[in-house]
């Protein structure tokens, strides 16, 4: 796979190999960093029209062959990587979405037991409220947080507690980010003089966040509100990650939801729909979900092969 960008002196089959995504990569980020180092780009800062490219988890668990691997995903880190290289002399600011999980949240298999004592099976198993309330599951811990939480997602029109194998767990190769991908926000950050947003979530044991900004309980996350309302600040927003079905899809509701009385910063919002895949089984719930926020908000749906911005 090749990409050009005239302004760069590093070949972009120096920084990006497809057959590493996923893996360690064999230049290392020592290696990356001093040839970011060369080039004579100008700095971020000085951008006139200023551009955000967020990513949503792109970590190891969530490519193909990892704990909760998004089919698609490889083909999606390739396209990302293939557009960030093209247009690196135009982002000002990359910021990433980082799932951060401990084995003992609600979500994972060892919170339940049914009633012989075993324990759900991931992403096949859905608890709902009507389900612990008749026995077929018991909660291993804070039994009476997890009902009330149960009826929090019900009565606040959320997804129901779908059960998910043990994923980006901290300290873990799972929830490091993809390297290939890495290795271009690094040299993004040196070259452009940038140093990346990196907004963490996911760590409350008693609720869900697949958005980065609240929990599934409805609590915001302060550290992350911030950022939320500082998106003002940029010309255009750039969205891509995994899955669409979930952690992309949420985090743009939040975006959008927050700013919905601003129809011309909603409007400056793309998504690049062949850098992101939905979980398998959500594909027709995910298209009429996206139809309605482009109807709503004007969002714009993008091809980021080819694109240059």
């Amino acid at each position: 796979m090749t990409a050009k960008n005239e302004r760069l002196n590093t070949p972009f089959d120096y920084l990006f190999h497809m057959l590493e995504i996923g893996g360690k990569s064999s230049v290392t980020m020592n290696e990356v960093l001093a040839e970011a180092a060369k080039e004579k780009l100008p700095p971020a800062e000085a951008d006139e029209e200023r551009i955000l490219l967020l990513v949503i988890d792109q970590q190891n668990s969530f490519i193909e062959g990892g704990d909760l691997g998004v089919p698609g995903s490889v083909q999606d880190t390739a396209r990302l990587g293939k557009f960030m290289y093209e247009n690196l002399h135009k982002i000002t600011q990359v910021a990433l979405t980082k799932d951060v999980h401990t084995p003992l949240q609600i979500f994972h298999p060892c919170w339940w037991v049914d009633r012989n004592g075993r324990h759900p099976v991931p992403v096949e198993t859905v608890i709902t409220v009507e389900s612990v309330m008749n026995g077929e599951w018991t909660p291993v811990f804070s039994p009476a947080r997890s009902l009330a939480y149960l009826h929090e997602l019900k009565s606040g029109g959320k997804r129901e507690l779908r059960i998910w194998p043990y994923h980006c767990l901290e300290g873990t190769n799972g929830v490091e980010f993809e390297s290939q991908f890495m290795n271009l926000v690094y040299f993004h950050t040196v070259s452009r003089r940038s140093t990346p947003v990196i907004l963490e979530k996911g760590q409350d044991p008693l609720s869900e966040m697949y958005g980065a900004f609240y929990r599934e309980d409805g609590v915001a996350s302060d550290a992350n509100r911030a950022f939320l309302d500082s998106l003002l600040d940029y010309s255009k927003i750039y969205i891509a990650g995994q899955a669409l079905s979930h952690c992309v899809l949420d985090t743009l509701k939040h975006i959008l939801e927050h700013h919905a009385d601003n129809r011309a910063f909603t409007e400056s919002i793309l998504l690049l729909k062949d850098c992101s895949s939905p979980i398998p089984g959500t594909e027709a719930l995910t298209d009429a979900a996206m139809e309605e926020i482009v109807q709503r908000y004007g969002i714009q749906l993008v091809t980021a092969e080819g694109l240059a911005i």
